[in-house]
C-alpha cells in the first residue's frame, strides 16, 4: 500500500477540493437488448431487507451475493469515481453497486488508496416505490465490512444511509445519478462520490493485457480487497452500448487463484457478465528481508517519582465543538466525558498551569471507564519529545509524543508518561486508535492530574 490511510487524510482536505468526478460519459447506442431493470418494481414496505442489520447481511458470504449477477438477478448497476490529488499524481477510487431483483444490493469501494478507498464491501437495499405508493428511486446503505482490516464491521451512519437517485439524461446511457457520502472516522467527516446507474446490461467482452503483470510468489494476494495499488494487469471492457474503456483491475472479480500454491494457475476474471482468463505463474515464497531493526519505543526510566497535583479543565477541541459532553468538577480536579462510540477523530484538550510547564518530567492521570464500550485513545503531549509511557506499570506504544493506550469497559487505570521539553497542553483523542467499531455509550472520568520529578535509580 503506497500510502497509509491516515497520511492520506491529513492531505485530502487541501488537495481534494474540486476533484470529484463521475465515470466518463458513454455515447448511447442501441444494442437490441432488453435492459434488466426497467420493469422491476420494488416497494419500500415489501422489501424484507429494509429490516436487516449488517449482521444479517453478513450471514451470507459476499461471494454468494456476487453470484446473483451470474444468475441474472441484478436489475441495476451503478458506478462512480472519486479522485484526490497528491503532488503530481491523481489517486482514484471506484464505487460499484449491484442492485438485485429481490430488493437487496451489494457493492464495493476499491481502487488506489485515497481517503475513501479502503476495500469496503457494502450491503443494503433499494426500492423505487415508497410505502405510500409514490415513485422514488432510493438506495439505502445498511453497512459495510473492510476485509483488508480483518473484516472490520461498520454500521453506516443513518444520516448518510439514504441515497436518492434522480433521473439522468446528460450522461450518455446512464438513466440515474446520485451522490453517496462516505463516512470517515465514525462520521466525523465524509467524502462524496457521484454515482451513475442504468438497468443492468451485460458487457460484450473483457480482455486482459498481462504484459506488465507483477511477479507473484506464494502468499501474494490477487484481490480487489487487498488494498493493492495495481498488480499490472490491464483490462479492456466493451460495454453493452459498444463503448470501450479500461477497467481498473480491482473492480474485476476473480476465481481460480490460490495464493498458497506454487506453479501456473489459470485465473478467470469477470466484469458485468463478461469474462476472460489469464495465466499467473506463482513462484516459491520469497525469504523476507528483515530490513533494519525497528527502533524500540522509549523505555520508562527506573527511579522514584515525586508527584505534585494540579488542576485543569477539559474542553472540546475547536475543530469539532460540542462533540463530547464534558462536565468538569467544581474544583477542576476531575472531568466526566460522555459520548457515543465511535465518535470520530476529534479530541478533548486541557492546559498545564503556566507555573508548572517547566521543571517536571512525568505527567500522570487516572482513567475510569464506566460506559458500555472499551476506550481506545491516543494522548498528544504538545511540544515534548523522547516520550515513554506505561499504563498500570506496563509499557505502551509511543511514537514521538503520541501515546496510544486502551482501557477496558468498567476498569480504572493509571497512565504515566515520561517526557523531555516544555509541556504546555495536552490533547486526548478518544477512540482514535480504532476508527470503526461497535457502538456504545462511553462515560469516561479523568482525575488525579499530576506532574512529577523523577529521580533515576542508581545503576
Amino acid at each position: 500500500m503506497r500510502k497509509r490511510l491516515l497520511s492520506v487524510l491529513s492531505l485530502c482536505a487541501i488537495l481534494s477540493i474540486g476533484t470529484m468526478t463521475s465515470c466518463q460519459p458513454k455515447e448511447s447506442s442501441s444494442t437490441g437488448e432488453e435492459p434488466g431493470g426497467q420493469d422491476i418494481v420494488i416497494r419500500q414496505d415489501e422489501n424484507k431487507y429494509a429490516d436487516w442489520t449488517i449482521d444479517e447481511f453478513l450471514k451470507t458470504p459476499f461471494e454468494e451475493y456476487q453470484e446473483k449477477e451470474d444468475k441474472g438477478e441484478v436489475a441495476y448497476f451503478f458506478e462512480g469515481q472519486y479522485t484526490e490529488g497528491f503532488g503530481a499524481s491523481l489517486d482514484p477510487c471506484y464505487l460499484d453497486l449491484y442492485l438485485c431483483t429481490d430488493g437487496m444490493f451489494y457493492g464495493y469501494n476499491v481502487g488506489l488508496t485515497t481517503s475513501t478507498a479502503s476495500g469496503e464491501q457494502l450491503y443494503g437495499y433499494w426500492y423505487n416505490v415508497t410505502s405510500d405508493g409514490e415513485e422514488q428511486f432510493m438506495i439505502h446503505v445498511t453497512g459495510c465490512t473492510i476485509p483488508a482490516w480483518g473484516g472490520m464491521k461498520v454500521n453506516w451512519p443513518e444520516s448518510q444511509a439514504d441515497i436518492i437517485c434522480f433521473p439522468e439524461s446528460n450522461h450518455g446511457s446512464y438513466t440515474y445519478s446520485a451522490g453517496v457520502a462516505f463516512p470517515l472516522y465514525g462520521g466525523g467527516m465524509s467524502r462524496t462520490i457521484n454515482i451513475y446507474g442504468q438497468p443492468y446490461t451485460p458487457a460484450k467482452s473483457l480482455t486482459a493485457d498481462t504484459s506488465h503483470m507483477k511477479e507473484f510468489h506464494v502468499g501474494d494476494p490477487l484481490s480487489q480487497f487487498a488494498l493493492n495499488d495495481d498488480f499490472g494487469v490491464t483490462f479492456t471492457c466493451v460495454r453493452g452500448d459498444g463503448t470501450e474503456e479500461t477497467i481498473h483491475n480491482e473492480r474485476v472479480r476473480y476465481s481460480g487463484f490460490d495464493s498458497t500454491k506454487e506453479g501456473k494457475q489459470t485465473v478467470t476474471a469477470k466484469f458485468l457478465g463478461a469474462k476472460t482468463t489469464f495465466e499467473v505463474d506463482v513462484k516459491a515464497a520469497q525469504t523476507p528481508n528483515p530490513g533494519p531493526e525497528p527502533e524500540p519505543s522509549g523505555t520508562f526510566p527506573q527511579g522514584e517519582i515525586e508527584y505534585t497535583s494540579f488542576t485543569t479543565s477539559f474542553a472540546n477541541a475547536a475543530d469539532h465543538a460540542d462533540q463530547y459532553t464534558i462536565v468538569n468538577s467544581a474544583d477542576n480536579t476531575s472531568a466526566q466525558i460522555t459520548y457515543e462510540k465511535p465518535e470520530g477523530w476529534s479530541n478533548v484538550v486541557a492546559a498545564i498551569p503556566e507555573d508548572m510547564q517547566d521543571g517536571y518530567d512525568v505527567f500522570a492521570l487516572d482513567i475510569q471507564v464506566d460506559g458500555e464500550a472499551d476506550l481506545s485513545a491516543r494522548l498528544d503531549l504538545s511540544g515534548t519529545s523522547n516520550c515513554a509511557a506505561r499504563l498500570d506499570g506496563l509499557a505502551l506504544s509511543v511514537s514521538g509524543n503520541q501515546v496510544s493506550f486502551s482501557v477496558k469497559a468498567g476498569a480504572k487505570s493509571t497512565l504515566e508518561v515520561y517526557y523531555e521539553g516544555a509541556f504546555t497542553d495536552f490533547l486526548i483523542f478518544l477512540d482514535s486508535a480504532i476508527m470503526w467499531g461497535d457502538t456504545g455509550t462511553n462515560d469516561i472520568t479523568l482525575s488525579n492530574y499530576r506532574l512529577g520529578v523523577l529521580t533515576p535509580a542508581e545503576a
